[in-house]
């Protein structure tokens, strides 16, 4: 399935939660808006574009973590997988051609994986990038899970065991670290009890922008992302294709408001296929463009702006880093300033000028991985202004020990006459948020209906929720609308569930090939429901606990999310676990001293320590 979490932004906020929310909460509301997004085989068949990277720094860290010991995650893959599982044994992939004519040998199996389509699959066999469309993944995975389909066999076959859970997620962790055969993909080492050199931080190489009159490259600048560090940010940059030869004058539109002070011009253009590719640190990425009415360099209305404009270049010591540039001289080459951007703000909840805001933002790409590739419906396009302010929103983490940096780059593919018809329109659902109150060692199921309009070609589903989540479901038409909370608002029909989705940060994106007509008068029948489960640590495999001590404090109050109140902190353990202590420890004692009082609900809110409830999606209306 394709991702496609890349859309033309219509909230869908409920009227009735609305009458209940507070100024504070409606502020919320905006700043929500802004945080998101094989194979061996022994018996036939085939069983089945590598990322430049930069080792920051391949050496040892120095410690004995013992035995064995490996160059590389690669190379721990082959001797803890390949060869430990039978892979490469001569009745299987031991020998060129081998099995399938794939080789799994050590010499052979890197250039014989990586970008290399399988006879049996459309997929190639290893995608860098991309577990979820990688065959090498899909037919180890369908022997520890049998509810995933594959062609063939599963594998291994010749009576070798299913991989572990920790040797598929390794093997998970390296497909979407770019599937580089020489560095270290963070968190690999523990999932394959192998001793290697300490994480590489991984950068991927600029992708080639499209040639003129087919596209557009749009590019973030680069960000500091120290090691051992989590972050998020906001900042913006500027584009004017109006001074380059890219977009012909008979590719380009008088815009439906869209012509403001960034866009003197009037002119729009249009877009069918995006492709967003990122440093392979990132948890989401979130692409906005600023609709509101301060230009890209006017303070004169506020105070805030998107500003100062200065350098950040990908290398941490380049010598233009953090002096001021002008974002409007732009390359008449790509209609943008290389590496010129705004103010790097923590958190994006309040950024640039007053009006930034849901009102005045369109949310027109986004991807919960390394790399996605979105495209409409047939005859389905969204509009972009030929100049404009581009706010990148990012929340990345840097497991490695050396700082690095994190860049983004988009590129757009312009509609061609038959795909103009009809303009996307995003699902994006979030009147269940506030609803999430999760108490300490629960897990617990909630549940919400998106309703589209009548005459809406539905194409794509998804979802976006935060570490806690461990399940989401979501069932067709009909249903009766509900909000979270309320008693009717329960799980579906298994005969009419349609979507499963049990990894928060590599959700299941459903692309119909023939878009679902929803042509109902009756609401019921344009009804999704969506339910997620929360597992606030309610058993020794769940999430962890939310704990008071370690919840990252919010950067302005009357947020939600962050460390509990004293009031709702419960007992980590002993024979109080799990009820109310007020913040006092004692009340948690086995005995006197060694109490802990420190386990929080799990709300939604800022951090990923707090969870989301996001249904996402895409329709078009077929009677525009």
């Amino acid at each position: 399935m394709k991702a496609t979490l890349t859309l033309k932004a219509k909230p869908s906020i409920s009227g009735d939660l609305m009458k209940f929310l507070s100024n504070v909460q409606y502020a919320v509301l905006a700043f929500i808006l802004s945080i998101l997004f094989l194979l061996p085989s022994c018996g036939g068949g085939d069983d089945e574009s590598n990322s430049a990277t930069d080792v920051v720094d391949d050496g040892s860290d120095g410690e004995d973590c013992g035995t064995p010991e490996y160059a590389s995650t690669f190379a721990a893959i082959q001797g803890e997988i390949f060869e430990e599982y039978g892979c490469t044994n001569s009745a299987c992939h031991g020998s060129s051609p081998g099995s399938g004519n794939l080789d799994l040998t050590a010499d052979n199996a890197y250039d014989q994986l990586v970008g290399v389509a399988s006879s049996n699959s459309t997929m190639d066999r290893v995608d860098p990038g991309h577990h979820e469309s990688s065959y090498l993944f899909e037919k180890l995975e369908a022997k520890v899970d049998s509810s995933v389909s594959t062609t063939g066999s599963p594998m291994p076959a010749g009576g070798f065991s299913a991989l572990t859970e920790d040797h598929l997620e390794a093997l998970h962790l390296w497909i979407d670290g770019g599937a580089t055969e020489e560095l270290v993909v963070a968190g690999t080492a523990e999932l394959l009890s192998s001793c290697l050199p300490q994480a590489s931080s991984l950068k991927i190489d600029v992708p080639d922008a499209p040639e003129a009159g087919v596209g557009v490259q749009m590019q973030s600048t680069a960000w500091s992302l120290p090691h051992d560090s989590e972050n998020e940010v906001c900042l913006a940059t500027y584009y004017d294709f109006t001074q380059t030869e890219l977009i012909a004058e008979d590719q380009q539109f008088d815009c439906v408001g869209l012509a403001d002070a960034n866009n003197p011009s009037g002119k729009c253009f249009r877009v069918h296929k995006k492709v967003l590719a990122q440093d392979l640190l990132s948890h989401h990425s979130i692409v906005y463009l600023y609709t509101g009415v301060t230009g890209v360099l006017d303070d004169s209305i506020s105070s805030r702006q998107f500003g100062p404009f200065t350098y950040k270049a990908n290398a941490p010591d380049d010598p233009d880093n953090g002096v001021s540039c002008d974002p409007t001289v732009v390359d008449a080459a790509t209609g943008f300033h290389q590496d010129c951007s705004g103010a790097v703000n923590d958190g994006c909840i309040i950024y640039g000028p007053q009006d930034y805001d849901f009102r005045n933002r369109i949310r027109f790409s986004g991807t919960q991985s390394s790399y996605n590739e979105a495209e409409f419906a047939d005859g389905v396009y969204f509009e972009l202004p030929m100049s404009g302010v581009v706010v990148w929103n990012s929340h990345a983490f840097n497991l490695s020990e050396t700082d690095s940096t994190m860049a983004k780059y988009l590129n757009l593919e312009l509609a061609a006459e038959e795909d103009q018809l009809y303009p996307a329109i995003e699902i994006f659902e979030l009147g269940s948020v506030f609803s999430i109150n999760v108490a300490p060692f629960v897990a617990e199921e909630i549940c919400t209906t998106v309703t589209v309009e009548q005459g809406a070609r539905l194409f794509t589903l998804s979802s976006h929720a935060h570490k806690r989540s461990t399940q989401w479901r979501i069932w067709e038409p009909p249903n009766t609308p509900c909000l979270a909370g309320e008693e009717a608002c329960v799980a579906g029909p298994d005969e009419r569930q349609i979507y499963l989705s049990n990894d928060y940060s590599d959700p299941v994106y459903l692309e119909y090939d023939t878009p679902v007509a929803l042509d109902s008068a009756n609401e019921e029948d344009r009804t999704y429901l969506s339910c997620v489960v929360i597992d606030n640590g309610s058993t020794e495999s769940s999430p962890a606990v939310k704990q008071q001590s370690t919840s990252v404090e919010v950067p302005f109050p009357n947020l939600p999310g962050g460390p509990c109140a004293d009031e709702t902190v419960a007992c980590m353990a002993g024979p109080n676990k799990g009820q109310l202590c007020g913040g006092v420890d004692s009340v948690c004692d086995d005995s006197p001293g060694d109490g802990q009082c420190d386990a929080c609900p799990v709300r939604g809110g800022f951090t990923s320590d707090d969870e989301m409830f996001l249904p996402l999606g895409t329709y078009y209306l077929e009677t525009n």
